[in-house]
């Protein structure tokens, strides 16, 4: 994704020798972070070894990267050889199909509306599959705005999962850091008060989830999400759990289990605010999966641009707004 500076030196602090033990289990509940990317040379900054072949390795299996490190090593596009190569840039690589290759067919979607869109795999050329609509619109847009620029690189949470079931909850109820003006301060308030964010302390930003009856994604992005009132958030949460034939209250368990621990250690921290941070939800869509070893479910914190340190107290807006998604879980 774009670095920003605030979420770059979060994620070189977290993966840092230096980290605080006290600390350590953010390591569990982030995307791994790999380094620095610069987009006009091609090459990743700091790249663990882990993430691309052992011809390129500069640094043992499983350590961490060195954030004071400025070596590049070549990106695996250049790698070719490396077999984490497909793991980084073409397991989800998909293309347009014909009927929506150009810009003017592009789905509308900022709409409250779900969205099915149907893509060809890059390698086949013929399998039919999905792409969420929001997450293409927001790709078309960057490569418009963005000249060559340096991003960080990130763990792909989502290609452990056959058929990913994905919810994006903004967590919190303020959403902008010390830094921010005037104008966004009151725009982010605004934004809260008219959503559940300021009630819950969460609202929901964007969720794809398979359904297993018509063997497609549907798709609901953050202005519908945005438009739900507070009463409306367990439907919209059954709704994602539910495959249009059984609600899957396995993976309502074992992500309950797993908030249920978030849930504690947040209670606890007193390092950081995550101002208009995001977790994000994943679980397996395809309920005949039965390899032993394949998750069931996963559950990350994410976006830091505006994190910073909390001055010893608690996150009290993350704290509720977990609270909140706990309790309606039990409720399902």
């Amino acid at each position: 994704k774009p670095m920003l500076p605030k979420e770059l030196a979060f994620y070189k602090s977290l993966w840092s020798s230096n980290l605080p033990p006290e600390l350590l289990w953010l390591r569990e509940f982030t995307p791994k972070y790999y380094g620095k990317w610069e987009a006009a040379s091609g090459f990743l900054s700091n790249l663990d070894a882990s993430s691309i072949g052992s011809e390129h390795a500069v640094k043992s299996r499983g350590s961490l990267p060195d954030p004071n490190s400025e070596d590049d090593v070549p990106s695996p596009q250049i790698a070719q050889s490396s077999r984490s190569e497909k793991r980084l840039t073409s397991r989800h690589l998909l293309k347009c199909s014909p009927q929506h290759r150009r810009n003017e067919s592009f789905p509308k979607v900022d709409s409250p509306t779900v969205h099915t869109v149907h893509w060809v795999d890059n390698q086949t050329g013929d399998t039919v599959i999905n792409l969420n609509p929001w997450s293409l619109k927001m790709r078309h847009m960057q490569l418009k705005r963005h000249a060559p620029r340096t991003h960080i690189v990130l763990e792909d949470l989502s290609c452990v999962f056959n058929r990913p079931c994905i919810l994006d909850c903004k967590m919190g109820t303020r959403h902008y850091d010390s830094e921010a003006s005037e104008e966004k301060r009151l725009r982010q308030t605004q934004k809260c008060l008219h959503s559940t964010s300021a009630e819950l302390g969460f609202r929901f930003s964007g969720m794809q989830w398979y359904r297993l009856d018509v063997e497609s994604y549907n798709f609901h992005d953050k202005y519908h999400g945005r438009s739900l009132k507070s009463s409306d958030v367990a439907s919209e949460l059954r709704c994602f759990f539910h495959n249009g034939v059984v609600l899957r209250r396995d993976a309502v368990a074992a992500v309950r289990v797993r908030l249920q621990e978030l849930v504690e250690r947040m209670r606890t921290q007193r390092y950081f605010k995550f101002y208009s941070s995001s977790l994000l939800i994943l679980y397996e869509g395809d309920a005949d999966r039965v390899e032993p070893s394949a998750p069931l479910v996963d559950m990350r914190v994410i976006d830091f641009a505006h994190t910073q340190l909390s001055g010893g107290e608690e996150d009290e807006g993350y704290t509720k707004g977990l609270e909140s998604l706990a309790a309606l879980l039990d409720s399902l």
